[in-house]
């Protein structure tokens, strides 16, 4: 069976836009944009550097870190990279350890830790107590059937004005065929 080639990293130029390539994994590639970037020379050089960090991580198991350093590579600072390069170092030497995984909670688990107290009682200089708590059990059932199963942490503006658009729609008849103002 013949030898996997070497990765090298490669760039290209789509609709007068230059981006970086490298793989990331067997078979598979990403991409980032270098819309600092004037030629293809300049790109081809970032993205063997940037190869050669991916290169790196892969072989020392830390494949989930590949896709942010790609996209943080693709910086116009130098400085910037020779820190990403350093960060790699430093992680590889065993003087950094990668931060653990947060458990990705819903929109509905939070929700429910929020009316129940719960998140006054882990977090009281945070949160207050709710007054409200009767009340907002009614409103978050209703939304939960929206955006329940939502991760907070991926939860962006974007999605609450969908979902809240479509909320408004559905939920006051009065509101039909009219438009937010």
């Amino acid at each position: 069976m013949a030898k996997p080639r070497q990765a090298t990293g490669g760039a290209f130029e789509h609709r007068g836009r230059i981006f970086l390539r490298v793989t990331i994994a067997p078979g598979k590639r990403q991409a980032a944009a270098l819309p600092w970037c004037s030629s293809l020379a300049v790109a081809l050089e970032r993205a063997r550097v940037v190869q050669a960090l991916v290169d790196r991580l892969r072989a020392a198991g830390h494949e989930e870190l590949v896709p942010k350093v790609v996209e943080a590579a693709a910086n116009p600072d130098a400085a910037m990279l020779g820190a990403i390069g350093r960060a790699v170092d430093g992680l590889l030497a065993g003087q950094l350890v990668p931060a653990e995984k947060v458990d990705a909670k819903s929109f509905a688990a939070v929700a429910r830790m929020w009316t129940s107290g719960e998140l006054t009682r882990l977090y009281p200089d945070q949160v207050p107590e709710k007054r409200t708590a009767a009340l907002d059990v009614c409103r978050l059932d209703v939304l939960g059937k929206i955006v329940g199963r939502v991760p907070v942490a991926s939860f962006t503006v974007d999605d609450a004005e969908r979902r809240c658009a479509r909320f408004r729609r559905t939920s006051d008849p009065r509101r039909a065929g009219s438009t937010p103002s």
